[in-house]
């Protein structure tokens, strides 16, 4: 059948992944049009079964729009090359696969991605920089992407500034004022979106400056000054009022940014209590589990959001539940195996769920340590957790998920010293705040006075671990030491939070 005469518009709605030999066997005589409503279908599809003839498809002599596009489709549907596949394609001589093997890293090939991003003239210098967006947290990534907002090509600056707002580095600001001033539209725009959630007084001051052509880009944004100084006035106003006088002092030298919204601000009145009935919980056979998921055809609309919840398994005899975990633990769809790790976290099988933690797809492996927190304390968990922590490929919110599950094994005795550790010296700042959070909810007190003296040091991403020191010393009523250095700290998070102590 012709690409043109597929019924895409029913294929994704219910996710049909029937058609998905069928899609995958049009793209090679498809039109650029077709190639392209074919890639969209499998993209709604993520049907595992397509990763095998893609590859296939994007290492062949076909066309360069098929192998660029069955690049694409599988960096979509989440398909995972092993490290010594990625490293292969880029050791090799196709150029197409040296791409798609960039564009497919993680922070687990981080010493790939950084030579080129390293390197301005590269040829894929803004793709290296486009895939540091999520996970490449620590500070020396950070000053490759900032360095990217100086490059000649105004690609690579507005990717570069788009990619910031994720992590907001506080050396960033500058070069993304700078930008935003630029007389490139695309590029302005971009600094200015990322300049939106930084919420200093300079961001502030070059929102309030923006060019109508920026201006007009960035017209349905959250990021705009008007959105930007009601967020500020809604921060202003949950403060108790003795508090408010430090923060709207702060604000003076921008005062006719934001007096407005803090003017007109109004609270949102509560809505009214509604009655709301229990729905019964869907109910699972075994046969049926087995039946559905055992079946890659079909529609998949409602497959994984009628995933089986433990309540609905309570009844399970042991003999059952290892039926449907030999299918779930061993299922082609990694989605279907990340779900899976919440079943077996609340059966507590916990050996499959660490088992997930050595799975292909980074969604397993992320759910898993997630989950591994729901499992009853074992300190035999706690060296493996920390491990995975370790693990080159950990980063961001995986990172932050493991620690918390980590905490949760190790006994309480060992667990104030490494996460003093973490806070002190892990280059990752996800880590450095959760461990400080850690150190709260164990009540290390001790530990948390410690740990104020690195409130005088200067931030090396952002305020976010000062800003946790300072809420746990306030929760656990912590002394957290000196903090005059802090008072013109041009950050609207910090202004808040000395207010809570009282500054």
């Amino acid at each position: 059948m012709p690409g043109a005469l597929l019924p895409h518009a029913r294929i994704r709605e219910v996710r049909d992944r029937s058609w998905t030999r069928r899609l995958v066997a049009a793209m090679p005589a498809a039109s650029d049009d077709e190639l392209d409503a074919i890639a969209t279908s499998l993209m709604h599809l993520e049907d595992p079964r397509a990763i095998a003839p893609l590859t296939a498809m994007m290492g062949s002599p076909a066309r360069a729009p098929v192998r660029a596009t069955a690049g694409a489709v599988l960096r979509s549907i989440g398909a995972s090359p092993t490290d010594a596949q990625l490293r292969a394609w880029w050791r090799g001589p196709d150029p197409l696969c040296q791409h798609h093997a960039l564009l497919s890293m993680t922070r687990g090939q981080a010493d790939v991605v950084a030579d080129v991003a390293d390197d301005p003239a590269h040829p894929l210098h803004r793709d290296a920089i486009d895939v540091m967006e999520f996970g490449f947290e620590e500070p020396a990534h950070q000053a490759r992407k900032i360095a990217a907002l100086a490059h000649p090509d105004p690609e690579v600056r507005a990717t570069a500034a788009t990619i910031l707002a994720w992590d907001e580095p506080l050396a960033a600001e500058p070069a993304l004022i700078r930008c935003a001033q630029e007389d490139e539209p695309g590029v302005a725009a971009a600094a200015a979106q990322t300049l939106g959630y930084y919420g200093s007084r300079c961001a502030l001051r070059c929102l309030g400056e923006l060019r109508p052509e920026v201006l007009a880009r960035l017209a349905d944004a959250p990021q705009r000054l008007d959105e930007v100084a009601a967020g500020i006035a809604d921060a202003v106003h949950e403060l108790p009022p003795a508090a408010r006088g430090r923060v709207l002092s702060w604000l003076h030298p921008v005062w006719e940014l934001v007096a407005d919204a803090i003017a007109a601000f109004q609270p949102v009145a509560a809505a009214p209590p509604t009655v709301t009935f229990p729905t019964a919980a869907r109910t699972w056979t075994v046969d049926e589990v087995l039946a559905t998921y055992g079946d890659l055809d079909g529609a998949w609309i409602d497959k994984l959001a009628w995933f089986p919840a433990a309540t609905a398994t309570a009844t399970w005899p042991s003999a059952a539940r290892r039926r449907v975990a030999l299918l779930l633990a061993n299922h082609a769809d990694p989605a279907v195996r990340a779900h899976a790790a919440g079943l077996f976290a609340a059966w507590g099988e916990g050996e499959l769920v660490i088992a997930m933690l050595r799975d292909d797809a980074a969604a397993v492996r992320k759910a898993a340590a997630y989950h591994c927190a729901q499992l009853a304390p074992d300190p035999a968990l706690s060296p493996v957790l920390w491990r995975h922590l370790h693990d080159p490929a950990t980063a961001s919110t995986h990172a932050r998920e493991t620690l918390a599950s980590w905490a949760v094994h190790v006994p309480a005795r060992d667990a104030i010293a490494p996460l003093v550790a973490l806070v002190r010296e892990d280059p990752r700042e996800s880590v450095r705040v959760r461990a400080v959070e850690e150190l709260g909810r164990k009540d290390a007190r001790d530990a948390l006075r410690g740990l104020g003296p690195l409130l005088a040091d200067a931030p090396r991403v952002t305020w976010a671990v000062h800003l946790a020191i300072l809420e746990e010393s306030r929760t656990l009523g912590i002394d957290p030491g000196p903090l005059a250095m802090l008072d013109e700290v041009d950050s609207l998070d910090v202004q808040l939070e000395l207010a809570r102590h009282g500054r």
